[in-house]
């Protein structure tokens, strides 16, 4: 009987052990496209401030062309699910979207300009030599010009989800 009680006293210890490093794990920050920006810039604490200022900005100026965007898409999807649709009104809506994505790339580019102004010449040259591999939008958002591995957009998202 002796041994049966050790071996629960044991196991219970041991798994209480294992238990207090999980919870003593801090909870895990997510640094942001303007974290991670000024992560491969060396950006100062300053910098990185005024950073996340312009990237929340940015985000706050584009989000009326981002919903126009979708409801112009989901007008597009509406039109294209006819047996024939409108080539009126797919030009129609192609010029819509070809005008909010044209607003939302000046817009993308005085971002741009803006951290380009806080920058040392060190970190304009890095930053230079980011967009010219993975272009001003792979920069903004934080990732190349073609996106992520496994990132199939709206489109394979609703495929996935369908499943």
């Amino acid at each position: 009987m002796s041994f049966f009680t050790t071996t629960l006293l044991t196991i219970g210890l041991a798994s209480t052990l294992a238990d207090a490093p999980a919870a003593a794990k801090p909870a895990r920050e997510h640094p942001g496209i303007a974290g991670k920006l000024c992560e491969k810039l060396v950006c100062t604490a300053t910098q990185k401030t005024q950073v996340q200022a312009i990237a929340k900005e940015l985000h706050e100026d584009t989000k009326p062309d981002r919903e126009s965007i979708q409801r112009i898409e989901r007008k597009l999807g509406t039109e294209l699910a006819k047996a024939s649709p409108s080539d009126a009104v797919i030009d129609t809506l192609a010029g819509e979207l070809a005008r909010h994505q044209a607003e939302m790339t000046k817009r993308a580019l005085e971002s741009v300009l803006e951290v380009h102004a806080l920058l040392d010449a060190t970190q304009r040259d890095r930053f230079a030599k980011m967009i010219a591999e993975h272009g001003m939008r792979g920069i903004l958002r934080g990732g190349g010009r073609h996106g992520k591995a496994g990132q199939a957009g709206r489109a394979g998202q609703a495929r996935r989800t369908a499943k």
